[in-house]
């Protein structure tokens, strides 16, 4: 699965999983250059060859970003561009 992704988003990545399901993060840039119609398409013609019940998008939540801002603050306290550098991170879920 993470090869199929990859290989239609080179900078995701796998970030989590469990029994049944596969967490990705998915680099923002691509939604704006059509790369999440390209990897959902692609998807979605090869759900049964890929054994793949569902899939889900999630956007980065509250708590995800506050912890990012505070790890972020914490290892880099002289880092005026930190909040200008943080924005939403796509979560795809795979079951």
């Amino acid at each position: 699965m993470t090869s199929f992704i990859v290989g239609l988003l080179p900078a995701a990545y796998l970030k989590a999983e469990s029994n049944h399901e596969l967490h990705y993060i998915l680099p923002f840039d691509e939604a704006k250059k059509g790369g999440f119609e390209k990897l959902f398409g692609a998807l979605d013609s090869a759900l049964a060859e890929l054994q793949v019940a569902g899939y889900g998008i999630a956007d980065t939540s509250l708590e995800e970003v506050f912890l990012s801002i505070t790890e972020n603050t914490l290892t880099a306290p002289d880092n005026p561009g930190i909040y200008a550098s943080l924005h939403c991170i796509p979560t795809f879920v795979v079951k």
